[in-house]
């Protein structure tokens, strides 16, 4: 588990800024991914960022951990879904 969001980095592969915020990719060994977007513009309401959970390339909504997007209020919360991600068993 990383205890925090340099630890995760290794496991960052692009970052973009566009649409007045951020978006970055994550790889994980364990085949599952993260697209971690926080662009403010984009929505109506606030939050810190939208996490998709990835595998393939794809949006997975079958991980087990959520079927949809999931949305976080803090750093925080974002380093811990990273996490979750990360100690997700392999998909078959």
């Amino acid at each position: 588990m990383a205890n925090n969001d340099q630890e995760l980095m290794k496991y960052m592969v692009q970052s973009s800024f566009d649409m007045g915020g951020t978006h970055q990719w994550y790889e994980f060994p364990n085949g599952y991914g993260a697209s971690v977007t926080n662009a403010p513009m984009l929505h109506f309401y606030r939050f810190h960022s939208e996490i998709a959970v990835m595998k393939a390339g794809n949006v997975c909504y079958t991980s087990g951990l959520t079927d949809d997007v999931m949305v976080v209020n803090s750093e925080e919360e974002e380093v811990q879904v990273l996490n979750q991600i990360l100690n997700l068993q392999s998909p078959s």
